[in-house]
């Protein structure tokens, strides 16, 4: 299988930075469509939401390519904090599309999906993580001791 920009490695999961590439792109799709959507329908369109729009459009280009200089340009590795910001700024991204188009009844509320399932998935391994920390502190024992016997979510 062969993502987006990415290699022929032979591997059939993404490297998380062909995954990032993949999220940039279908965010600024979606800010753009929406742009056009409501530009083109400048007659029925109220100019508020010209105006938000068009405040979405830049805002995303801009949180993007400031993301892929991050990752792409600069080489650096996401890091926990990067990735919730990222889902986050989708989210609100997300929900100004779904107001404009309609609120509740909206054809675009599937669009929550994705990034908020990352965000539990984020949240919940996190928990995990500090709870198991926090298991190997109250024992008493030492990090390397305790890493060794036990692994999260067990």
């Amino acid at each position: 299988m062969k993502w987006f920009g990415g290699g022929s490695s032979g591997s059939p999961i993404p490297t998380p930075q062909t995954l990032l590439r993949s999220v940039y792109i279908g965010r600024v799709c979606v800010a753009v469509a929406v742009y056009l959507a409501a530009a083109l329908k400048f007659a029925v369109a109220e100019p508020l939401d010209l105006l938000v729009t068009s405040l979405l459009l830049v805002t995303t280009v801009v949180v993007t390519i400031a993301s892929y200089w991050y990752t792409h340009f600069r080489g650096r590795s996401p890091g926990q904090t990067f990735l919730y910001a990222q889902a986050l700024f989708d989210v609100a991204l997300i929900t100004a599309v779904v107001h404009i188009t309609g609120g509740p009844q909206s054809d675009l509320t599937p669009l929550y999906v994705p990034p908020v399932g990352m965000l539990r998935s984020t949240s919940s391994a996190s928990s995990r993580t500090w709870r198991w920390r926090g298991s190997c502190a109250r024992s008493g024992s030492r990090p390397t001791t305790c890493c060794a016997t036990s692994r999260p979510g067990s």
